[in-house]
């Protein structure tokens, strides 16, 4: 019986393994089942990706490739694996990098990260973003690689299009302001390199826009591009800095007087005709040029001087070309400070006006008054107007200051008309970007109006070259003239505008520049002769400028003229000597001594004398 158990038990136990055994294969079955499971789903997602996927062996043979790498290099599953090696992948010149990446690799360094440009089936080239990681055994050594590649030929192609686009002008396809200025830095930074700088600006091209039309202005700035371009060398570059503005770089120049000579060479050949179209246009350029310096702590820096060599070459008379020196940098800092001072000039007391007078040479009698305006400061005393009047036009605050001028000259005339009578009129000088100020002629009926004027005792005076230079003062000057103000041509014969300028505008009156009353110009006595005839013919009376001496008053005299102004009668009075001189007769030295200088500046027209 003892047996018997003992037998049984036995059976039973064998029995029980035997079915731990079966369970254990079972459910070592299901995890082969869901190991194989996972990796079909691996190998699936792996297919699928819009990414290439590589497993190498410790050899860079292929071991796994997928369907977009197929794509991706051109050639099969069955071609690449265990046949297709890195090599082959890659040109011959990136072999010694990518050996160093992949010795760091292996030697543990963690995944990588690189662009390559690799080799297709085809022999094209395609450029790849790479994710390397390494393949441990169970003893933790290397065993192969696992990249992870992507196709960036296009993107990176968009991406160097969009830089170039956006360092390139849009019109003439030359480097744009940005991407000049950061050559010039670049070159700057350059241990021992010099450079010449040619700022170029062209002459009177917003005439061409007006006249012409933008798409020619436009097909012009290209012919100028392509000009500028063809004579220039590989080491030098041309740029657009913006609307008419052009700058070279000429790399290894030192020599200031080999770069003068350049710019001069710039200068003749953009004075050569262009054809546009069936259109010949002539143009011309005033260029700066600036020799790089230690100073020169950016690109900006050495552009700014050779900027401001450019606007000197421009005030010379244009279609030329100036260096930038020292004295130049100092008339720079001037005008900055000068810039600066002008800001609260108005604000702080330090402009007012003086009155030149003007009168009936045949009587010698007062008949009106020409404001200029003047600026004492506290520091520098009296700046000329012709040092300060073209910076705040430049700036613009020649509006601002305009509208002081205004009200001041509107406020004394009501004081004088109490005190002297009103058969006289009193001129502002107005600039043609006053003109252009939508606020101008509401300004100047706002003051009649709260000053109580008739407007015909109110004057305004634009230069003739104003009108020819193409400023279109029509529509303003037609509304001044619906105001009753009178209007002046002034400095009439420096620009030689038509008859029709004349008829057309509708003035009251013309002022014959000094020049021609001073002998300045040849044959001035016939000029003198012609423009006085013309006076009587369209029957608008003539103001002579600048008369100094009783030769020159004679003169006049001789010839017919009735209006005239000058030291001869006295320097321009301050506000309260008016009132003296309100319809008297004024005899040659009356008013005793210039206080201002021996010729006193228009305010508001850059250059003129008016004596």
């Amino acid at each position: 019986m003892e047996a018997l158990d003992r037998a049984l038990h036995a059976r039973d136990a064998e029995a029980a393994r035997a079915a731990d055994a079966e369970a254990r294969v079972r459910a070592q079955q299901g995890d082969i089942e869901e190991l194989l499971a996972t990796v079909q789903r691996l190998e699936f997602q792996r297919e699928r990706l819009p990414l290439g996927c590589i497993e190498w062996d410790d050899q860079w043979r292929v071991a796994q490739w997928n369907a977009m790498a197929e794509q991706i290099f051109g050639w099969s599953r069955a071609e690449a694996v265990g046949r297709l090696t890195l090599r082959d992948l890659l040109p011959e010149s990136e072999w010694p990098a990518v050996e160093a990446r992949i010795e760091q690799l292996l030697a543990g360094g963690g995944g990588q990260h690189h662009i390559a440009r690799n080799t297709r089936r085809s022999g094209d080239s395609v450029l790849c973003e790479w994710f390397d990681t390494p393949l441990f055994d169970a003893r933790g050594q290397a065993s192969g690689v696992v990249s992870v590649v992507r196709d960036v030929t296009q993107r990176l192609d968009w991406e160097r299009r969009l830089l170039d686009a956006s360092n390139r002008d849009g019109l003439t396809g030359l480097p744009n302001r940005s991407c000049f200025v950061a050559a010039l830095d670049e070159a700057l930074s350059r241990p021992g390199e010099e450079f010449a700088l040619l700022y170029i600006d062209l002459d009177r091209f917003k005439a061409v826009n007006d006249s012409m039309g933008h798409s020619v202005g436009d097909r012009l700035l290209q012919a100028v591009a392509d000009r500028l371009v063809s004579i220039f060398r590989d080491q030098d570059m041309v740029g657009r800095l913006g609307g008419d503005e052009f700058a070279i770089m000429l790399g290894g120049m030192s020599d200031p007087s080999e770069a003068a000579l350049v710019a001069g060479r710039v200068g003749e050949m953009l004075r050569r005709p262009f054809v546009i179209g069936n259109r010949e246009i002539l143009t011309s350029a005033s260029i700066g040029v600036a020799m790089s310096a230690r100073r020169h702590g950016s690109g900006e820096d050495i552009l700014r001087d050779a900027d401001v060599a450019m606007y000197r070459a421009k005030e010379a008379g244009r279609a030329r070309h100036m260096l930038f020196d020292h004295r130049i940098h100092r008339q720079v800092v001037r005008r900055m400070q000068v810039e600066h001072e002008l800001q609260r000039a108005a604000e702080l007391a330090q402009l007012r006006l003086v009155y030149q007078p003007i009168v009936e040479l045949g009587t010698r009698r007062v008949v009106g008054f020409e404001s200029l305006l003047r600026w004492r400061h506290p520091t520098w005393g009296e700046v000329s107007p012709a040092e300060f009047v073209p910076i705040a036009e430049e700036t613009g605050r020649i509006v601002s200051m305009g509208a002081w001028v205004v009200e001041e000259a509107c406020r004394r005339l009501e004081h004088w008309r109490g005190t002297g009578g009103d058969d006289f009129y009193v001129t502002i000088n107005i600039s043609p970007r006053q003109l252009a100020d939508d606020t101008l002629v509401r300004r100047i009926a706002d003051a009649l109006e709260s000053h109580g004027l008739p407007p015909r005792q109110l004057g305004v005076e634009i230069t003739e070259t104003s009108i020819i230079e193409g400023h279109n003062v029509g529509p303003a000057l037609s509304a001044l003239r619906g105001l009753g103000v009178r209007l002046f041509m002034d400095d009439f014969g420096t620009g030689w505008s038509s008859l029709a300028n004349l008829l057309q505008l509708d003035l009251d009156a013309f002022k014959i520049d000094r020049g021609f009353v001073s002998g300045g110009h040849e044959r001035g006595e016939d000029f003198l002769r012609a423009i006085l005839l013309l006076s009587r013919s369209i029957d608008r009376p003539a103001v002579a400028e600048g008369i100094e001496n009783t030769e020159q008053l004679q003169t006049l005299l001789d010839l017919g003229a009735r209006y005239g102004q000058g030291f001869l009668f006295g320097r321009p009075l301050e506000a309260g000597e008016v009132p003296m001189v309100l319809g008297k007769v004024l005899e040659p030295g009356a008013i005793p001594g210039p206080v201002d200088g021996p010729a006193s500046m228009d305010g508001f027209a850059p250059g003129r004398d008016v004596g």
